[in-house]
């Protein structure tokens, strides 16, 4: 007997409908999470398809369908990656190149990016936000202080003493950078 695959009816905050794949969602943490816990279904029974209607609907009201449908194409690219341990690590850190397909596919505007990052973090989906968040920091790390401090709307002028106790408080970043 052939056995449809489960669809999950996903929600922007805009009301655009999208209809996916149970596989593709269960990429992202929080989404997982809210199809475990609304049908009660434990991690043993992640696979079991029969426990989950076609049409349930989850609501993602803190994304818009423009950046939701980027996050489920890069989604529906990774669905066979294995992202490593339970927090689906990518392994992306200063010394790794994010991969070309990524790179390609986050060529969008800094606006867009911010909105894809901010995305990824809302639903938990730590591999695109380390990528998002890799791309930025390629992206600072070529810029003056000037075009950072325009980037990011800074307008506050910091004296030599401020701009020490900065440095100070964020050492940590410094080494990660």
């Amino acid at each position: 007997m052939s056995h449809l695959t489960p669809k999950i009816v996903l929600v922007s905050k805009d009301g655009k409908i999208f209809t996916v794949e149970k596989e593709v969602v269960m990429k992202s943490v929080v989404l997982a999470n809210i199809i475990s816990e609304s049908l009660n279904i434990n991690e043993d029974d992640q696979d079991d398809d029969d426990q989950i209607p076609q049409d349930i609907e989850i609501p993602v009201s803190n994304v818009d369908s423009v950046t939701l449908k980027l996050v489920l194409q890069w989604l529906e690219h990774h669905v066979n990656t294995d992202f490593d341990g339970k927090d689906k690590e990518i392994g992306i850190d200063e010394n790794t190149t994010v991969p070309a397909w990524d790179k390609n596919f986050l060529q969008v505007d800094d606006s867009t990016l911010y909105e894809i990052m901010l995305a990824a973090n809302y639903l938990n989906i730590k591999p695109l936000l380390d990528i998002c968040c890799k791309l930025v920091a390629e992206k600072i790390k070529q810029m003056s202080y000037s075009e950072i401090r325009t980037q990011f709307n800074i307008t506050k002028q910091f004296n030599k003493e401020e701009a020490e106790a900065i440095k100070r408080e964020n050492e940590w970043a410094v080494d990660v950078i």
